[in-house]
């Protein structure tokens, strides 16, 4: 049981201190006990040993049978798994603070060149030699489809790569191949960047980049004016009406963010929000997920360039929605249609294939889940070999594209703590700290290997650290260690 910092999760109907005077009282207390901790995981204001103490006193007075027995033995070993599940989940989906650094592997551009007013191009090893720089003080970098943004221990932001739309929040447009200060904000805890956007959290929710479909969630107009189709060059405050959140996801044209007390939020275009709505109207500001309000939320994915959403809760349940037309949401596709919204999921749907999901990374147009035992499994678009399986186990969609439905399990040599998706690659931490990466490479993305792209797992780094995370963008990857 933990319930640091979340004092806002709302409480349940279920009663932990009812009194209980039968056999038939005993077996429903179990049951509502189970469902309770299946919503709220570490999160529970009560532990397994609450448990165990309320059992003990409810032997005392009544009639304790072989089959009162066996169900409350049951019921324990369902609550240590779920307990497990949902500490092992925010483990893996929270930065704890720690001094990490950094290196990039591939092309972080999608082909800008230089101008008069940008600092030079480097090649990449001058560029990881920059990187040093930060060395021992990075918290975390996360990677759009082609800038990036650097959080330090200090609550400092740095941004690079492509500045179109004001996506670095430098208020300019240029490109920048090394990491430029973010001087508009502080202090902040949290970064993420998408396509063509950025944002932080810091003493509230900040976004910049481009503005359509009301991505930024900043509204229509600032001041009277319409922004939409504008670029917003600086960081710019969300109006949340006092939600307070902990964690945003930038994708292509819409946003996810879980608050503080573990609800689901979005906005953006609305084909992809997760929300179903009837005037097909974008969402300028953040709106609650109503359809899983009644669950806690601890991670949530949407891929460089993507058009899908994967969300875990806190005790392993995964939900995907958004484009489907190669299977990247992990159900079957609607083959008949060449309208591209025929192939969008507008709410989201419960993944029934997959248990003991700790981890998740959407890719662009495919999906990965991590299990507690360290198995990967993946679904989606193929086309470069992504998914680590052959081509020839693939289903094809009207454009010939190659996709499997359903999250397939890959073959790797060793259990993984660690998966990231990428535009069209795929990276894994070991847990004897190898990393090993396949996909497509004509970037670079995956190391120097001079293939444009590997069809099955192959290891590319040795990591000597204790921690190892991931990020990828479409053309690039970057490895952040201590």
């Amino acid at each position: 049981m933990n319930n640091e910092n979340n004092e806002n999760i709302r409480n349940t109907d279920f009663d932990f201190e009812i009194k209980i005077e039968n056999k038939r009282q005993v077996v429903s207390f179990l049951e509502g006990f189970l469902g309770y901790l299946e919503i709220f995981g570490r999160y529970s204001k009560y532990s397994r040993q609450d448990l165990i103490t309320k059992m003990k006193d409810v032997k005392q007075q009544i009639e304790w049978d072989k089959e009162i027995a066996k169900s409350f033995g049951n019921t324990l070993k369902k609550t240590k798994r779920i307990f497990d599940i949902s500490e092992k989940i925010y483990e893996q989906n929270n930065i704890t603070d720690g001094s990490y650094s950094f290196f990039q592997i591939g092309d972080l551009s999608d082909g800008f060149g230089t101008d008069e007013e940008n600092i030079p191009r480097r090649n990449i090893e001058q560029v990881n030699h920059y990187y040093m720089t930060f060395n021992h003080q990075v918290k975390n970098v996360v990677c759009g489809s082609y800038h990036a943004l650097l959080l330090l221990n200090n609550g400092d932001v740095y941004s690079w790569g492509n500045g179109s739309f004001g996506r670095l929040g430098l208020g300019t447009t240029c490109n920048y191949d090394y990491p430029m200060k973010v001087e508009e904000v502080s202090n902040v805890t949290y970064i993420t960047a998408g396509f063509a956007y950025s944002g932080c959290i810091s003493d509230q929710l900040y976004m910049w980049g481009a503005t359509e479909n009301g991505r930024l969630g900043i509204g229509s107009e600032i001041n009277g004016e319409d922004i939409l189709g504008q670029d917003i060059l600086l960081p710019t405050p969300v109006n949340c009406n006092n939600v307070k959140f902990e964690k945003v996801i930038c994708g292509s044209t819409h946003t996810c963010a879980i608050s503080t007390n573990k609800q689901l939020y979005t906005w953006g275009n609305w084909k992809y929000c997760g929300i179903s709505i009837t005037d097909n109207c974008d969402i300028f500001s953040p709106v609650k997920i109503v359809g899983l309000s009644h669950l806690i939320f601890e991670a949530i994915s949407i891929g460089p360039g993507g058009y899908h959403t994967m969300a875990l809760t806190t005790s392993g349940e995964l939900y995907t929605w958004g484009h489907n037309r190669v299977g990247q949401l992990g159900k079957d596709v609607f083959r008949e249609s060449h309208n591209i919204y025929n192939y969008v999921c507008h709410t989201p749907e419960k993944v029934q294939t997959v248990d003991n999901i700790i981890g998740i990374s959407a890719g662009w147009g495919h999906s990965s889940i991590l299990t507690s035992e360290g198995k990967i499994l993946l679904c989606g678009r193929n086309s470069c070999e992504q998914l680590g399986i052959s081509k020839d186990r693939c289903e094809t969609n009207h454009r010939g594209q190659p996709y499997i439905s359903k999250f397939t399990e890959i073959e790797l040599p060793y259990s993984s703590k660690f998966v990231k998706c990428g535009g069209e690659h795929t990276i894994a931490v070991s847990n004897n700290r190898e990393i090993y990466a396949w996909g497509d490479n004509q970037f670079n993305q995956l190391g120097n290997l001079n293939e444009e792209g590997i069809m099955t797992p192959q290891k590319i780094l040795d990591i000597d650290g204790d921690k190892c995370r991931i990020s990828l963008g479409m053309r690039c990857s970057f490895v952040i260690w201590k």
